[in-house]
């Protein structure tokens, strides 16, 4: 099991919903149905350094490994906003 089959999709600014009311939604690429290539997978860093800052060196290696590594989602891209003056 990869860390993807954890995932939820949720609407913007919906609360996540208690487990037992949750539905299951798979989604189904369509491989006739083609757009534009795109380059890279990725994530922003800010959430990771929030959410991992108490976390275990071993626990958020664990965590790095299933969002970044080749036996996770294998994410490659990353982000890392840095506030200008003012922000």
């Amino acid at each position: 099991m990869t860390a993807a089959a954890g995932l939820a999709l949720l609407p913007v600014g919906t609360a996540p919903a208690a487990a037992a009311d949750a539905t299951p939604v798979t989604i189904t690429p369509n491989p006739a149905s083609r757009g534009e290539a795109f380059q890279g997978w990725g994530t922003s860093l800010v959430w990771f350094a929030n959410a991992t800052g108490n976390y275990s060196p071993e626990l958020r290696e664990e965590l790095y490994q299933k969002v970044f590594g080749k036996d996770g989602l294998n994410l490659d891209c990353v982000k890392y906003f840095w506030p200008q003056r003012g922000d």
